[in-house]
């Protein structure tokens, strides 16, 4: 028998399904007709949940914004959207960050200032991060930014799933992405000057956990259960002689002398030893 969510898909999509489709169907549609006069929505005119990638303010919009009043301009206009601080801002604040880099890099605590938002201030230093290495970036230099960026990593709650990104891990990549940036460069290096322990203390705290050993798991139970002794056709390993297998061949590797086990099927060498350890030559 159906479960009852393919009877009820069934109905949902009764209006647009044809005709030798829901032939089977006919007496269970008949009977949801009867109770359910007015029939089931349209597919069609349902209204679609929306991404989380969906943001009220478009990415042509901003860059419009951008081209006509400048980067500021187009910051505030993302603080006062009233999704302000979703998640799909990330992705339109690394499009339109790329298109004009330096714009949006020539003042970097103005930028912050103008977001407002923490939250998106993080994909604002993030996007930052992913164009450092054009030529037009960071024409004051990027220490603010690193600096900006540490803030906001300690202040922002940690990821709480990790395969959805959010504020939080946004900030990381920032903060990482510049410092990378900083360090293979030395542009900025300098200008942090009073702030570099503080860099160096967040590296260390980021670090310091993989310089310990990891803990050791508990032994499972095929670990502990003890082994049983393979019997094989000369009986037991008990029932040998004291020392028989001393002086013997473990195993035979090679067809020059083939064991009498391998004989049988000798166009199969076997993996690994025979399982009694009892090679006898047969050629």
């Amino acid at each position: 028998m159906e479960p009852l969510v393919s009877w009820l898909r069934v109905w949902a999509w009764s209006p647009v399904l044809p005709a030798p489709l829901l032939a089977g169907f006919a007496p269970l549609l008949a009977a949801l007709r009867r109770a359910r006069p007015d029939g089931p929505p349209g597919p069609r005119s349902a209204a679609r949940p929306r991404s989380r990638h969906h943001t009220t303010i478009e990415l042509e919009d901003l860059l419009e914004r951008v081209a006509a009043a400048g980067a500021l301009a187009a910051a505030a206009a993302l603080a006062g959207a009233p999704d302000a601080g979703a998640s799909g801002y990330a992705t339109v604040l690394q499009r339109v960050v790329a298109a004009d880099p330096a714009a949006w890099t020539a003042d970097v605590p103005a930028v912050l200032a103008a977001l407002v938002l923490p939250e998106l201030g993080a994909f604002y230093l993030a996007a930052a991060a992913a164009a450092a290495r054009r030529p037009e970036v960071f024409p004051a230099g990027p220490a603010e930014a690193v600096l900006a960026a540490l803030a906001l990593s300690r202040a922002l709650p940690a990821p709480s799933d990790p395969h959805v990104p959010d504020a939080g891990e946004y900030a990381g990549r920032a903060w990482s992405g510049l410092l990378t940036f900083v360090w293979r460069t030395g542009d900025g290096l300098g200008d942090l000057g009073g702030d570099l322990p503080a860099v160096l203390d967040q590296l260390h705290a980021l670090t310091e956990p993989l310089t310990h050993p990891a803990a050791a798991r508990p032994p499972t139970a095929a670990a502990v259960a003890p082994a049983t002794p393979a019997s094989g056709p000369a009986g037991p390993p008990s029932d040998r002689a004291a020392g028989e297998e001393q002086g013997r061949p473990r195993a035979c590797w090679t067809p020059t002398r083939r064991c009498a086990r391998w004989t049988a099927s000798w166009t199969t060498p076997p993996a690994g030893p025979c399982g009694t350890a009892r090679c006898l030559a047969t050629s």
